[in-house]
């Protein structure tokens, strides 16, 4: 086994003659150590100080905070770049894939929409759940579509669907659903200690201001949102580049790197009502865990 580099921003070698005869790369380039994605998403997104929750909504629901310990009931802690720091995340996979699920399942009106007035149909489903305020349906999600932390048999459902319920309200519902499980990680978070003031929101869900907002509402904390798109990547380059001495230190590489495209301040009124709609989601996920432990789930 190579030795084991003492940071992730280390350098821990340097492009051989060979390895440049092969890739092209420059015989002596540094090399970086490298990290674990959702490190190098904490990095992008420029979160390196206590009181920011880095905030990934994509295939995962990532949720992490930077700590001076490992903090109990996580998914993982992980050594973070910075001497005695810890990277606490709490998260699974159960975030932007179930939207991706609605839309190919029951989103054809959707697209044909889309098509018709030169729009994605995500924008189309987008549009259909804003037309509802918060608090304005009944409907709720559960979005455990794959590998729930809830209960190792937990599903995802609609619930509370009645006749004069529509499209709108389930994607209302889907959108609230999806943003709840993240509350869950950080309300889980919270409790074990963690301290979350603000957040930095990526991946696809990051693109939505409807979604942004709703996270600050929901959260109750400001919500910013970078500008990169691949905020893993530009993790590793930026801790490549502190390496290599391009930059003294994080703080310099996220000034020149690290841009907020928005911010999104939490509404009070909005946050009250999903604060009741938080409420009843959790209120179905303790009454159907004995569901979910006594059906027979074998697909």
């Amino acid at each position: 086994m190579p030795k084991m580099a003492p940071a992730s921003r280390a350098i821990a070698g340097y492009v051989t003659a060979e390895a440049a005869a092969r890739t092209g790369l420059k015989e002596g380039t540094p090399c970086g150590a490298g990290m674990m994605d959702v490190t190098a998403c904490c990095i992008g997104s420029g979160v390196i100080a206590e009181g920011y929750a880095s905030i990934v909504v994509g295939t995962w629901s990532i949720n992490q905070v930077i700590a001076d310990r490992p903090l109990q009931n996580m998914t993982i802690n992980l050594h973070f770049d910075l001497p005695g720091k810890v990277l606490a995340l709490s998260g699974g996979a159960t975030s932007a894939t179930n939207l991706e699920w609605f839309v190919n399942q029951l989103g054809a009106g959707a697209a044909l929409e889309g098509e018709r007035r030169g729009i994605s149909k995500y924008d189309v489903i987008t549009e259909a759940a804003a037309s509802i305020p918060p608090g304005g349906t009944s409907v709720i999600y559960h979005p455990f579509i794959a590998q729930p932390n809830v209960h190792p048999r937990g599903r995802a459902g609609f619930y509370n669907i009645a006749q004069g319920h529509t499209f709108a309200d389930l994607a209302r519902a889907l959108f609230e659903g999806i943003t709840f499980d993240h509350k869950m990680h950080i309300d889980n978070i919270c409790r074990q200690g963690g301290k979350v003031n603000a957040a930095r929101l990526a991946g696809g869900g990051a693109k939505s201001d409807f979604w942004s907002q709703m996270f600050a509402d929901v959260l109750g904390v400001p919500v910013e949102v970078v500008t990169a798109s691949e905020i893993g990547a530009l993790g590793c380059a930026l801790a490549a580049a502190v390496g290599a001495g391009i930059y003294r230190d994080y703080e310099e590489a996220f000034a020149k790197a690290v841009k907020i495209r928005a911010t999104f301040q939490p509404i009070p009124e909005h946050t009250e009502a999903y604060r009741r709609r938080y409420e009843d989601w959790w209120t179905l996920v303790e009454a159907m865990k004995p569901a979910w432990e006594k059906q027979h789930l074998d697909d």
